[in-house]
């Protein structure tokens, strides 16, 4: 692989994001992502009620309501939110009935495979368009929008990935760590070859980060100043809104430091989103040096 430093990999990441303006294009990105999830996840909803589909989720939160509106003291404070009525007639189901249980359970699992399904779609749009970042890709938008047709094969392989990690992690640790890394290019080539299998791409990643995982734990690492620096917002709104909560302050104060504190909040968000968008560029420069250095050694 090239001996480019870590420093060098993210300074190009970081002169992508802000010279190139790939800030505002993978915010972009992003926001679509949102919306298809949060749409496809509002149609599933919508459709449980109509069917009378129930999953543990909405179960417990209802079953929790009902008991709130019968409880006196907490149906007094509901009152004064007009949330007394809400859900009353609702009646949860038996979960001592025959089978109730596991067609609750059964809702529930095909929630969360929605959730993955609809999850793989952003994955996909993503890691095309940090591909696009660093290749300086016209048409990025386009390949991006790719997802449509392919982020349905992305998501055997990301429940494939996090099954291997996870299950790595649960067991003694450190395996969940070494899968991460020897599994880290497989989204990457899932995106630059959408016809290969999630086998193929974890099997090929393994295959790529042979005596380079060292290597992207350094990089990643590299990291740490800037995920300091996005938790410090949090920190500080944290100290700006203590004195309003516990201790007597003066009216302006009252007025003034909430707003303060909610504009530091946000702040943190975007430092949180933009710190992943920095690593994920750098983990996108280093994967295209990477496989071009392979490239290069096999037609020596």
């Amino acid at each position: 692989m090239t001996d480019r430093t870590c420093r060098e990999i993210r300074e190009e990441a970081w002169r992508l994001l802000w010279n190139g303006k790939w800030v505002w294009k993978l915010l972009g990105v992003w926001a679509i992502g949102y919306i298809f999830a949060d749409v496809v996840q509002s149609l599933v909803s919508a459709g449980f009620r109509i069917a009378g589909v129930w999953d543990w989720q909405r179960y417990f939160m209802v079953d929790a309501l009902n008991k709130a509106v019968n409880n006196p003291e907490l149906s007094a404070q509901l009152e004064q939110f007009g949330l007394n009525d809400i859900d009353r007639v609702l009646t949860v189901p038996d979960i001592n009935e025959p089978g109730v249980s596991a067609a609750i359970t059964g809702g529930t699992v095909f929630k969360m495979m929605i959730g993955w399904w609809t999850a793989a779609f952003s994955v996909y749009a993503l890691n095309s368009a940090w591909l696009s970042a660093v290749r300086g890709e016209g048409e990025w938008f386009k390949r991006a929008m790719g997802a449509f047709r392919h982020f349905s094969s992305m998501a055997w392989l990301y429940i494939l990935w996090w099954g291997a990690v996870l299950g790595g992690l649960i067991l003694f640790i450190a395996p969940g760590w070494y899968l991460s890394y020897a599994f880290q290019q497989a989204f990457f080539l899932k995106t630059d070859n959408p016809d290969w299998s999630a086998v193929k791409c974890l099997t090929e990643s393994n295959r790529m980060m042979k005596g380079h995982k060292r290597k992207a734990f350094a990089l990643d690492w590299s990291y740490y100043k800037s995920v300091t620096w996005m938790l410090v917002p949090f920190l500080v709104a944290e100290f700006v809104i203590f004195p309003v909560v516990f201790l007597p302050v003066p009216l302006w104060a009252t007025l003034l430091l909430p707003p303060l504190a909610l504009l530091l909040v946000l702040l943190g968000i975007f430092l949180c989103w933009f710190t992943h968008e920095y690593i994920s560029v750098g983990q996108a420069v280093f994967y295209r040096d990477l496989r071009k250095s392979l490239v290069e050694t096999s037609s020596n």
